[in-house]
């Protein structure tokens, strides 16, 4: 029973993963199609950082 349980939550994580990894891909592809150039590693980092103190409220 357990096993059944733990196959589901782990199915129903792959899939949000593949949706946001798709969507992440599909939003990439769009960018660079209409030319809008793509942030550097140093401009990523800034933005993950900045979110992740939003997400969780570090000030």
């Amino acid at each position: 029973m357990i096993a059944v349980f733990l196959a589901g939550t782990t199915a129903i994580c792959g899939a949000g993963w593949l949706i946001c990894w798709v969507a992440s891909a599909a939003l990439a592809k769009y960018m660079t199609d209409k030319g809008y150039k793509l942030p550097s590693n140093n401009e990523m980092k800034n933005c993950c950082n900045y979110v992740w103190e939003h997400l969780f409220h570090i000030k």
